[in-house]
């Protein structure tokens, strides 16, 4: 066999149907009869409200209008359950909570009649004031003091008496030494649209049968074929959940919302399939994600090392307290990063406000976690006077210290954090920006060069991850793969082939891919948290390796030769030092069916040549038993990992901020990531890209924005600001290589971890710039207005007054 393909750039499968436009996305899929949805959606962010559908009932095409009572009073199955008290009906019952929740539900012959009827829905409001504050809200029930004072409107779930919940990792309280240096950092992680490219989807077609196909845009088909059935009533083998081609999910798309069930049901009601395609005014009303106010407080003695770390952060988490409430969670557990860190406190609450409810985003609570902790060590640089790499430097954990379990529960497997650091740092080419940086300052250059750092470990492929793989050699010599993970742009196609490819000597063009479809993948957890490579590929890999096993075994019965002697030969398997002893992979799948049809162990032609070798009846010379043999190359494997892995990397961002306007421009971004054993430095290279430039684009455009009356401001893509490519150069993408013992592969995910190093590596630099102007903190997005005045007015808060009483 000849070299392996694995750890080269093996050019992405999936990128010919992409780039030829046959792609076929749920918007595409056309059923005979089906009837098109519209959703009425709150114009208030907290009121009680009536509904009056009758003129609607009446425009020509309508064939049904829904309320929360008569779409039968239906529940949405709580995919993460905190609190029954926050569980939501397909639609709302009785109380809107955010503006854009949708109140009502309109089914039609056409779209546009759809549409006109939904604005013939009348609904008539009882405004209730609106809580914006998630800091209010949380003092008025923990708080005490000033913060407890604090004007927190009426409570979102009076039967519940309470919106927060409230979450304590780690409760002992730092000692501090008389040579500490103590700084704080209060950091408003903010508020984003996911806005995939395709936004949500999903068409229902009901079966005579009870029975139901769901074609919907989705992450993971069979977790939301759980939470079909069980909101449907139905049993989750009643029904199929398929995922076309999917535009984008960036963990937006990992569950059911309630706009899914509602069409399944009103489908289920009319006995006819039913589509929605969510517009994009819809999707940046209802899917957001990050919001977080964190808060740290670091001391760090005279030698430059970390003596204590105090961490708060606080989930706004909309109007119903869904994921981001768990998300928080996870922010608190990676709240020691990659320092030493002697003595650790952190603790996390969460609390519901009249915005949209907050989802999963590239990262999840890690990049929440980094950004605190990052920001606060630029700062304790700047209080010491040590140069922020080598604060990083003096405090990172060692390779000899792995693997390191934190007092929050995170136990990292393998890492090398300085050697990334360095790597980023030599690449960067580091000392000679401080001289151009230092050269500006003095001359008063109004270009003011900035320069962040970023080291970060993050964690993928949560604590029990598993997933489902199966592998078929077929008579025509292709190999049949089935991947119970998700694909919706990551590249599995190509690196699940590879693998397969690698593994049986097989051509690319000869493996078929298979997923996303729970008639045909009986089982899967889909793809979320960065986890698909290392578990998937693994899962493919067991599949594979049992597939040649019995391969070797029947080969060996063929060739009458030792099975020890099998080896891959291009295509097939031969007898190792014997080159015409060999039998294709479509000669071993015909030979493992026909003894199969012969269940005597005589074949079915009498004695015969397969390959040029003889195939004796009943028992091969090797001393294999026919009988005992395959009679079908065939394997299914569930991959469970035991533990978590924890990738890591140091991103460095170069900015030049034009202090007359506030602009800023990104010169440079170097990355250096390490995401354990590269199976393909082209996919990784990609997914370093895309993190990249969604991290950057936090940091300095996104953000959702509403107003001190609920009202959403950024409803568009002329008002929500995201960057194009023309806005970015050319990332430095790098890698090291630290394998995880814990699979197979040595694999830890990439996914995420570009977004996780690059959003403070550009809020540091930004920062950077600006410092020696008096400049300490500012919130993300780094506008130019915002910069502007922080460069005309800077704040020197009183950091002591920064930690809020109700993080004790």
């Amino acid at each position: 066999m000849g070299t392996s393909l694995l750890g080269t750039r093996v050019e992405r499968r999936e990128d010919p149907t992409l780039l030829t436009g046959q792609g076929q996305y749920v918007g595409d899929v056309e059923v005979s009869g089906c009837l098109h949805a519209r959703f009425v959606r709150s114009s208030e962010p907290h009121a009680k409200f009536q509904v009056d559908m009758s003129e609607a009932a009446e425009v020509e095409g309508v064939v049904a209008v829904y309320d929360f009572e008569s779409l039968g009073g239906t529940m949405v199955e709580q995919r993460f359950v905190s609190d029954a008290s926050f569980a939501r009906g397909a639609l709302s019952r009785g109380v809107a909570r955010y503006a854009g929740e949708p109140l009502a539900l309109v089914v039609a012959e056409t779209l546009a009649a759809a549409h006109d009827a939904a604005e013939m829905v009348v609904v008539d409001y009882e405004p209730l004031p609106p809580s914006m504050d998630a800091e209010a809200v949380f003092a008025r029930e923990h708080g005490g003091g000033g913060d407890a004072e604090r004007d927190a409107p009426v409570l979102l779930f009076p039967e519940r008496g309470s919106d927060t919940l409230k979450f304590r990792m780690r409760e002992e309280p730092p000692e501090h030494g008389p040579d500490e240096t103590v700084v704080t950092v209060r950091l408003e992680n903010n508020r984003m649209a996911v806005a995939p490219l395709e936004s949500q989807a999903i068409m229902v077609e009901p079966h005579e049968d009870g029975k139901c196909t769901v074609w919907l845009s989705s992450q993971g088909p069979h977790e939301n074929q759980r939470g079909f059935a069980a909101s449907l009533g139905l049993e989750p083998a009643d029904v199929r959940v398929v995922s076309p081609w999917v535009g984008g999910g960036f963990g937006g798309k990992g569950g059911w919302v309630p706009e899914h069930i509602a069409v399944a049901r009103a489908a289920q009601l009319l006995g006819r399939p039913v589509r929605w395609l969510e517009d994009r005014t819809e999707n940046l009303l209802s899917m957001h994600a990050r919001h977080q106010i964190q808060y740290a407080r670091l001391s760090v003695g005279s030698d430059g090392k970390i003596a204590s770390l105090e961490t708060h952060a606080l989930a706004d988490c909309g109007g119903y307290l869904e994921i981001g409430g768990l998300i928080v969670t996870a922010t608190v557990m990676m709240a020691q990063g990659v320092y030493r860190i002697p003595q650790l406190r952190s603790a996390a609450g969460a609390a519901c406000t009249n915005k949209a409810p907050t989802t999963a985003f590239r990262g999840a609570g890690r990049p929440q976690a980094t950004c605190i902790l990052e920001r606060v060590m630029d700062v304790a640089a700047a209080e010491t006077g040590i140069d922020p790499v080598e604060l990083r430097l003096r405090n990172l954990l060692q390779p000899e210290d792995f693997p390191v379990t934190t007092p929050t529960g995170a136990t990292y497997d393998t890492g090398d954090y300085a050697k990334t650091l360095l790597k980023a740092v030599d690449l960067a080419d580091y000392e000679a920006l401080r001289a151009e940086q230092k050269e500006r300052r003095e001359r008063g250059d109004t270009k003011l060069l900035g320069i962040g750092v970023c080291c970060y470990v993050e964690i993928t492929a949560g604590h029990g991850s598993e997933d489902y793989a199966s592998v078929e050699v077929g008579e025509d010599g292709k190999v049949l793969l089935k991947a119970g993970t998700s694909s919706h742009g990551q590249g599995h196609e190509t690196v699940f082939a590879t693998i397969v490819a690698d593994k049986l000597g097989v051509d690319l063009e000869d493996i078929v891919f298979v997923q996303s479809d729970t008639a045909e993948v009986p089982r899967g957890q889909g793809t979320g948290g960065s986890r698909s490579g290392q578990i998937g590929g693994s899962a493919v890999l067991g599949a594979c390796e049992q597939v040649l096993e019995d391969a070797r075994r029947l080969a060996a019965h063929l060739l009458e030769a030792d099975e020890s002697d099998i080896v891959v030969a291009d295509g097939g398997l031969a007898v190792a030092g014997v080159p015409t002893a060999k039998l294709s992979w479509s000669e071993l799948a015909a030979a493992a069916k026909d003894g199969a049809a012969n269940s005597s162990g005589t074949a079915s032609q009498g004695d015969g040549l397969v390959g040029g070798a003889s195939v004796a009846n009943g028992e091969g010379t090797a001393g294999e038993s026919a009988a005992d043999l395959p009679d079908r190359l065939w394997a299914e494997n569930d991959f469970k990992q035991e533990n978590a892995t924890y990738p890591f990397g140091t991103h460095i961002c170069v900015v030049e901020v034009d202090s007359e306007t506030g602009k800023v421009e990104v010169l440079r971004h170097i990355a250096v990531d390490d995401c354990g054993v590269v199976m393909n430095p082209m996919i990784v290279e990609g997914q370093q890209h895309g993190g990249i430039a969604s991290g950057i684009s936090q940091a300095l455009w996104e953000h959702i924005v509403y107003d001190d009356s609920g009202n959403p401001r950024t409803t568009n893509f002329a008002e929500y600001l995201f960057p194009s490519a023309a806005e970015f150069p050319s990332f430095e993408a790098h890698t090291t290589e630290t394998p995880t013992d814990l699979n197979p592969l040595g694999a830890k995910g990439i996914g995420e971890a570009g977004t996780i190093g690059a959003i403070p590596a550009a809020h540091n630099a930004v920062i950077d710039a600006l410092s020696h102007l008096g400049v300490r903190h500012l919130d993300m997005p780094l506008t130019p207005e915002k910069i502007w005045q922080a460069i005309a007015e800077p704040q020197h808060p009183d950091t002591a007054h920064l930690w809020p009483s109700y993080a004790g």
